[in-house]
């Protein structure tokens, strides 16, 4: 297994890289996260990919996550309902569109939109729409790897812009060149894709930073219980989806 120790310490390395370069844009992200919590508002999230969708089930009902969040989940963004479906689809221009206008907000609140490369139409759509409707865009992506893309790029937005250049604040996930790291002999293609374990870093930084701010502020959070460590977590959490379950559709 020796072929794999770079990737064990590339994955090792990450986290703290993460939390030297991006600390500010988390705080900064998470300051938003705390206001409109404290405001009695909505955090979105969607992810705008196939594999990006896997952030928003990240953040979202696991334990210790803030129960205001507003994920945004449509098929198209998920593998089980066939993969070449979701190529297409995340690169459908104006498919993302109508799929936003289901769901509930209110100007001024925090959208969180995952997508690690950042090109493709459902992200470009989606943080495009979010600022018309006067939202504020929190982006996590990687700008180094959007700049890469050829802007002839059939994954491309046809505007040609990045996720990165349209958000209020970009997280940057520090992604390699093709995602993966892995090089193995006999094979053009690179395995051990990253980007998934950026994402749980980020968004799990996202989340306490914004917990620790209102806590440090006097306001109790709604939070998800543990139900193997939190006393009568089946009540707490019952008590919780009553009090979000008609504004947060998935629930």
């Amino acid at each position: 297994m020796d072929f794999l120790k770079n990737y064990y310490d590339y994955i090792a390395a990450l986290p703290g890289i993460i939390a030297e370069k991006e600390t500010p844009a988390i705080l900064k992200a998470a300051r938003a996260l705390a206001d409109v919590t404290k405001k009695g508002g909505l955090i979105h999230v969607i992810g705008t990919g196939a594999h990006s969708s896997i952030g928003v089930s990240e953040f979202f009902v696991r334990p210790g996550s803030l129960m205001n969040v507003n994920p945004i989940f449509d098929p198209a963004f998920c593998l089980s309902h066939g993969a070449s479906r979701c190529w297409m689809i995340e690169r459908l221009p104006g498919y993302v569109r109508p799929v936003l206008d289901y769901y509930y907000f209110e100007p001024n609140e925090p959208i969180v939109i995952i997508n690690p490369y950042g090109v493709n139409c459902a992200a470009i759509d989606a943080a495009e729409w979010s600022k018309e409707k006067g939202l504020f865009v929190i982006a996590v992506t990687s700008p180094e790897f959007s700049r890469a893309v050829p802007e002839d790029s059939a994954s491309r937005h046809p505007s040609g812009k990045n996720l990165c250049d349209l958000a209020d604040i970009t997280i940057d996930m520090h992604l390699p060149a093709g995602d993966a790291v892995v090089r193995i002999d006999g094979t053009d293609h690179s395995c051990a894709p990253v980007s998934t374990i950026c994402l749980s870093v980020i968004l799990s930084a996202l989340n306490a930073h914004a917990v620790r701010m209102l806590t440090e502020e006097g306001c109790e959070p709604d939070l998800l219980a543990s139900p193997y460590t939190y006393p009568d977590a089946a009540g707490h959490n019952k008590a919780m989806v009553e009090k979000y379950i008609e504004r947060v559709k998935h629930l």
